[in-house]
């Protein structure tokens, strides 16, 4: 029967987690065909063999698929063609684990609705399975326009840009064909999130919890990084291009100005948690970047010459000549 939702799982060195996470996904309470895509990630544990005995045990739900790019972002476009075969496209990570109603509950939401997105919220959960918190989630009556709900995601407060408590109808991300930005930094997911909202009619959202987010000391997005500030001001930076490309200049701008604070903000909480890797102290790293955010903000923003340049290179916006007139 043909698959109504493809849910896309990267997969690297998780054969301690992914046991649960599969478990979790084969026991959906969703009455229509779905498929699980696995994709090892260059993994050098016993990922792969665990990959192709889940396989095994559920032919023509779960499918192997391999990346050998051992990057996250490269490892889920890997993926997108084959789930693009289906009506709806989710995302789980390796080592979390989705509620029973995970893929039900997103597809109640977006076909109800119309929307060509869908988020639901999340709890976030300890190795040892304690419950930190359930995060405060967005919740409204009819869905926003893809800028109303692309600026919720700059804002970055009830409105998270993971990708893995959301929902993608596979004819937006066909006609748009957004991918995630293959270099290898930890907001890939800021940037698709961005652009698949924008890109959108309507999206819809519900603070009802779906899916729990496991803290361990593996995690990539819980390792002091001194570059991430730095990723960080790329990713506004490839939003930034989006924007102007999608809306003009002028909506673009306005949008950016009015996130400037947060975005400041933010970089500011990547330089304070990677501190003790600054030997000359955070100052430096601050003022470049509110440098950068204010460039970004700016109406002379560029592509061209700038530090995220290599970044956003691969979103084939150079032939704008707003973004890179010298």
């Amino acid at each position: 029967m043909e698959s109504k939702v493809a849910v896309i799982v990267p997969c690297h060195n998780a054969a301690r987690y992914l046991g649960a996470t599969v478990d979790a996904l084969l026991k959906q309470d969703f009455a229509l065909p779905y498929r699980i895509l696995l994709v090892d990630d260059a993994s050098t544990d016993q990922t792969p063999a665990l990959i192709r005995s889940l396989e095994g045990y559920a032919p023509g739900i779960i499918t192997a698929l391999t990346s050998q790019a051992g990057n996250l972002s490269q490892a889920r476009n890997t993926a997108l063609a084959e789930a693009l075969k289906s009506d709806y496209v989710c995302f789980s990570d390796a080592d979390d684990v989705p509620h029973s109603d995970f893929i039900s509950s997103l597809y109640r939401l977006i076909t109800s609705t119309g929307a060509d997105c869908a988020c639901r919220g999340y709890r976030i959960i300890d190795e040892n399975g304690g419950r930190i918190k359930t995060p405060q989630s967005l919740e409204t009556k009819t869905p926003l326009t893809g800028p109303e709900a692309a600026f919720q995601i700059l804002k970055d407060d009830r409105v998270k840009a993971y990708v893995w408590c959301k929902i993608f109808s596979a004819p937006l991300l066909k006609r748009t064909n957004i991918a995630f930005l293959p270099e290898r930094f930890v907001y890939e997911d800021l940037v698709w999130c961005f652009q698949t909202f924008l890109a959108s009619d309507r999206v819809a959202f519900s603070r009802e919890p779906v899916y729990d987010y496991l803290i361990h000391r593996g995690s990539l997005s819980h390792r002091a990084d001194p570059q991430a500030f730095m990723m960080h001001v790329c990713a506004y930076a490839a939003c930034r291009a989006y924007s102007s490309f999608l809306l003009g200049e002028e909506a673009s701008l306005k949008m950016f100005k009015r996130a400037r604070g947060t975005m400041v903000f933010k970089c500011d909480c990547d330089i304070l948690t990677a501190r003790k890797l600054y030997p000359e102290g955070i100052a430096a790293p601050r003022h470049l970047a509110r440098e950068l955010v204010g460039r970004i903000c700016s109406p002379e923003f560029r592509i061209v010459g700038e530090p995220w340049e290599r970044y956003i290179i691969d979103l084939g916006f150079l032939g704008h000549p707003q973004l890179t007139q010298g």
